[in-house]
């Protein structure tokens, strides 16, 4: 099987634009893919078959802008600890709300929240679906002071003449760094203020009416950022960083450096500009990918710590375990590893080897063997209990919006043009399979339970999420092109005992932020026990902190986990193709 008949894993690729009366998909451009093509042309002529039309709801900037973030933490006047608000936020989505429990909206942000400011002076998006008739109306930035720069493929924004008029807009076309079913697939903001500060985001939300409206989206927001005194400005070289006490500083390390991957002069310039403020309120790591080929020890993990801040940034899953095993996050067994996203990519060889079971796993596992072997024994209380969080055919049928939103939901589960590697991974991958809902719209408490996911998020729990062990929000997907794919000779089918370094490529642009429980108790001199602990429905942990104190963690899904029924299927791409041939 070659590689160009693998899944393309693009979301939604044919959202150019969005007509203005109905809010619906207009395609206008050539595709790589021919199959894919096909189905979004089917999808614009049948689109009338939607369960509810995105048209009948009309987005108000102004009226999304009513909420204002709120403050992330407050000191309890009993208490010396800071009352915690979660760091990962749910984006707010006021008409669905309207006909689900308003309390769904509860601590949520709008796109206004993050860039409506007065004061705005530059803000930089990265996506891959950037529509300036969806996004513009947010901003209220004086025209003459504010500039905007797009960031990504040329070809997926969509920007008018009259757009330009409104502001001063620039894009940066990444095509050139990226090959065949790579794509620019991160979601960051960096937003610069009159007030001489800067705020970055990092979400899972292409800049479309679509995904703002019919997706279930989240973000991180970093504090506002400012300048570096004289004395602040040493920090940042100092030749030994503490992985805990210097997080930020490692974070703005890791984060310039992945925008220099960009290799483009209006990055490269924004992370020089970066380079003057502080970034030491930050207490996240950065998690990234970019196009490449990269290469680890695997006797990494004997290093210390300190030795290991200074190691050369990897990208994909050899970034991931690079920041377990820094902060000794790895978990042998004895604990579920969940995976929740919203597209599923081709396997790794021509079985059923995903990239979410065979190597994932094992980097959260902390072991030395990157990539499990096809016939690797599951469940055999060895290793981590793998989850992954999937909607089924119902819950995507019964979404508020139906089956458009099903649209961003990619699975492929048949094979193709002879090759059955995607029906073997579908049949070997539905026994870890999960609803997304598991509770109904009414006694849902996360309260997203009927709006399908385009979050994606990673976490490990030892207790049924009681606690978390840690969090990851990201872009990236289950997939090859954005987590890496081991090189020839590394496969499933082949690994050598005698193997010192472990070699893969990266092929996507992706932007993820790990939460550390080390680096928030250190931050704040927490003496007591500490814990990460979810939340549903609201940002803040609504327990007693008594011997341990509980740092919130938004889940956008209810738990306990509901595992799939005999009854249930997975949603696919299958089905939604189906759904237009046959309407």
């Amino acid at each position: 099987m070659s590689e160009s008949e693998t899944d393309i894993s693009l979301e939604f690729l044919g959202e150019k634009t969005v007509n203005n009366e109905h809010h619906v998909i207009s395609l206008d451009s050539d595709e790589d893919s021919a199959e894919l093509q096909v189905r979004h042309e089917t999808s614009r002529s049948k689109e009338g078959t939607s369960k509810r039309r995105l048209g009948e709801i009309l987005i108000d900037a102004e009226e999304h802008g009513l909420k204002r973030p709120t403050i992330r933490s407050s000191f309890e006047s009993e208490q010396d600890i800071p009352r915690f608000q979660s760091p990962i936020r749910l984006i707010s989505n006021d008409p669905y709300c309207r006909v689900f429990p308003p309390s769904s909206n509860k601590h949520t942000v709008t796109l206004f929240d993050l860039v409506g400011s007065r004061i705005l002076q530059n803000s930089y998006q990265f996506n891959m679906l950037v529509d300036c008739e969806f996004l513009l109306p947010f901003f209220k930035a004086d025209p003459l002071n504010f500039e905007l720069t797009l960031i990504g493929v040329q070809s997926n924004f969509a920007v008018e003449e009259n757009h330009r008029l409104q502001y001063r807009i620039k894009t940066v076309d990444v095509s050139t760094k990226l090959s065949k079913w790579g794509t620019h697939h991160s979601k960051v903001m960096i937003n610069f203020f009159h007030d001489d500060t800067c705020q970055i985001v990092i979400h899972t939300m292409n800049l479309t009416h679509t995904d703002y409206l019919a997706q279930t989206q989240m973000c991180w927001i970093s504090p506002r950022l400012r300048k570096l005194n004289s004395h602040a400005d040493t920090n940042d070289e100092k030749e030994t960083l503490d992985p805990i006490y210097d997080v930020g500083i490692i974070f703005k390390r890791d984060f310039l450096q992945y925008l220099y991957t960009y290799e483009d002069s209006v990055v490269s310039s924004l992370a020089v500009k970066l380079k003057a403020f502080d970034f030491s309120p930050i207490d996240v790591a950065f998690i990234g990918s970019s196009p490449g080929r990269y290469e680890f020890n695997l006797n990494d993990s004997t290093k210390t710590h300190l030795d290991s801040v200074r190691d050369r940034p990897l990208y994909g899953y050899g970034r991931l375990r690079q920041v377990l095993e820094r902060y000794k996050l790895t978990t042998p067994n004895d604990a579920k590893f969940i995976m929740q996203v919203s597209s599923i990519s081709a396997p790794l060889d021509n079985k059923h080897t995903n990239i979410g079971t065979h190597i994932l796993s094992s980097i959260v596992e902390g072991s030395q063997v990157i990539v499990k072997q096809p016939n690797h024994k599951f469940g055999m209380k060895t290793g981590v209990e793998i989850n992954v969080i999937w909607p089924t055919e119902n819950e995507i049928l019964n979404a508020h919006y139906g089956h458009i939103s099903g649209h961003a939901v990619m699975f492929k589960s048949r094979a193709s043009n002879g090759w059955y590697a995607y029906e073997n991974q579908a049949k070997f991958l539905r026994s870890f399979f999960y609803r997304w809902s598991s509770k109904s719209a009414s006694q849902s408490i996360a309260g997203r339970s009927n709006l399908s996911p385009h979050v994606k998020s990673y976490c490990v729990t030892k207790n049924d999420f009681e606690t978390l062990e840690w969090f990851l929000l990201t872009s990236a997907n289950l997939s090859k092109q954005a987590w890496g794919a081991p090189d020839r000779g590394y496969g499933a089918a082949f690994q050598s005992d005698s193997q010192t370094k472990h070699v893969y490529t990266v092929k996507s642009f992706e932007a993820g932020v790990l939460i550390i429980p080390a680096c928030i108790k250190a931050k704040y001199k927490i003496k007591k026990a500490f814990a990460l602990t979810p939340v549903q429905g609201t940002d803040f942990y609504e327990g007693v902190n008594d011997d341990t104190v509980h740092y919130p963690i938004r889940l956008p899904y209810d738990t306990p986990l509901k595992k799939y029924s005999d009854n249930d299927r997975p949603w696919t791409t299958e089905k939604l193709e189906e759904i237009y041939n046959t309407s």
